[in-house]
């Protein structure tokens, strides 16, 4: 859930600075619709890896490279329409809302490291009056 979360806040973020029409209610439904055939599948994994001998297994892996497929086509589609872009302004779009995902990944393990370094400083602080 925190990837979708983050992908949306990313895209509507991207795409308001690159004149996309979609809100971020918009992107954020666009994509959990997008996303239904991958979840599908891996309700559809699991009965089925509990059926099928060991040899089933490279079935079950071309099914999951084809959901994939499925899934980034129908996030394509979904994204296009609501942004109202063109393909290829959707595939530059894409690629720096990842480069995007990245950085607030990284700031926000820098704010964990941060804060849990302000805790340690306070808590030694606290160590050092408590035994003087």
């Amino acid at each position: 859930m925190g990837l979708v979360l983050l992908w949306s806040v990313s895209n509507w973020l991207v795409c308001s600075m690159f004149s996309g029409k979609g809100r971020f209610k918009e992107v954020f439904i666009a994509t959990v619709y997008s996303l239904i055939p991958l979840i599908l599948y891996l309700f559809i994994y699991v009965a089925l890896s509990h059926v099928l001998p060991l040899a089933g297994v490279g079935f079950l892996n071309a099914l999951l490279k084809v959901v994939w497929i499925y899934t980034f086509f129908l996030l394509s589609v979904a994204l296009m329409t609501v942004h109202e872009y063109d393909f290829f302004k959707l595939l530059l779009t894409s690629v720096v809302v990842l480069f995007l995902m990245i950085i607030i990944v990284f700031i926000l393990f820098m704010f964990y490291m941060f804060f849990g370094q302000v805790v340690d400083f306070v808590y030694g602080i606290y160590d050092e009056i408590a035994f003087r």
